[in-house]
C-alpha cells in the first residue's frame, strides 16, 4: 500500500514536517505541501531534502499557498487535493493521511473540517514531555492517528 501524506503544513522550522515523512518513508509516494508565504522556504527545502525519496511532490506558488488568517484558504486547497489531485493521483480515501500539526491553529481547523467531509485520515506528531512540560532532548517524536472513518451508532 502506498501512503500520501495529504498536507503538511510548513512552519517555519522543517523538524516537525521532518519527524511526519520520515516516518511514512520508504512507503510515502505522494507529498503534498501547504504553506504560507512566510514558510515558504520550508516548504522549498523540505521538498528538495525528500525528492530522491519521494517521487510526486507538490508545493509552492501559487497552488499550494494558503493564507494563514482566513482558514477558507486553507480548506478551498485542501478540498481540491482531496476531490481533485489525490484522485487523479488513483489514490484511495485509506491511502491518505493528512498531517494537521504544522499550521496554525486556523490551518489546522480548516484542514480538520475538509477530511472530516471527504472521511480522511489525520495524523498530528507528539513530542515526549517531561514532568514540567518540556520536550525531552533526544526523544523520538511520533505521529498520532485520527481516524474519521467512524460510523454512527
Amino acid at each position: 500500500m502506498q501512503i500520501t501524506i495529504v498536507e503538511i503544513l510548513a512552519s517555519l522550522h522543517d523538524g516537525i514536517a521532518s519527524y511526519s515523512i520520515e516516518h511514512h518513508l520508504p512507503v510515502l509516494r505522494h507529498c503534498w505541501i501547504l504553506a504560507t508565504h512566510q514558510s515558504l522556504s520550508t516548504a522549498v527545502a523540505l521538498a528538495e531534502r525528500y525528492r530522491n525519496q519521494i517521487p510526486n511532490i507538490y508545493y509552492g506558488d501559487p497552488g499550494y499557498l494558503v493564507d494563514p488568517s482566513k482558514p477558507q484558504s486553507t480548506y478551498d486547497i485542501v478540498v481540491r487535493i482531496l476531490a481533485v489531485e489525490a484522485e487523479e493521483a488513483g489514490l484511495r480515501r485509506d491511502e491518505i493521511i493528512a498531517d494537521i500539526t504544522g499550521g496554525s491553529k486556523l490551518m489546522s481547523a480548516a484542514m480538520v473540517l475538509a477530511c472530516v467531509k471527504y472521511n480522511c485520515n489525520m495524523q498530528f506528531i507528539t513530542q515526549p514531555l517531561d514532568a514540567n512540560g518540556q520536550v525531552i532532548q533526544g526523544a523520538v517524536a511520533a505521529p498520532t492517528l485520527v481516524d474519521t472513518t467512524y460510523t454512527r451508532a
